[in-house]
């Protein structure tokens, strides 16, 4: 059964987009606000995802990879009935204090 996860997003790309889980092969920190996500299968055109989101907090750079690899690892490990999650960001904080958001979503 596929997977998929939910990411919340705002602005342009909002107020959501779905990807699937079961071909992602590397889930990496591009810059201090971009994820980018690679599917070890696809063409060219379009097995890359590049989240653009909010600056993390400089004591956790790597908040928003491990947040969506938590998910995959969770949703993996669910029932197989269980077929969706969202991405839950209430647990990371930017610089300033407030909530990690995802402002947009680019395939490539």
């Amino acid at each position: 059964m596929a997977k998929f996860l939910k990411l919340p997003v705002t602005g342009n790309s909002g107020p959501s987009v779905t990807i699937g889980i079961d071909m992602i092969a590397t889930i990496k920190r591009g810059t201090d606000t971009t994820t980018i996500i690679h599917y070890s299968a696809g063409s060219a055109s379009d097995d890359i995802i590049t989240l653009t989101h909010t600056e993390p907090n400089a004591s956790n750079i790597y908040a928003m990879r491990d947040a969506i690899q938590d998910a995959i690892v969770n949703l993996h490990s669910s029932n197989w009935r269980e077929t969706i999650q969202t991405l839950n960001l209430a647990s990371i904080k930017t610089a300033d204090g407030s909530l990690m958001a995802i402002t947009g979503v680019v395939l490539s």
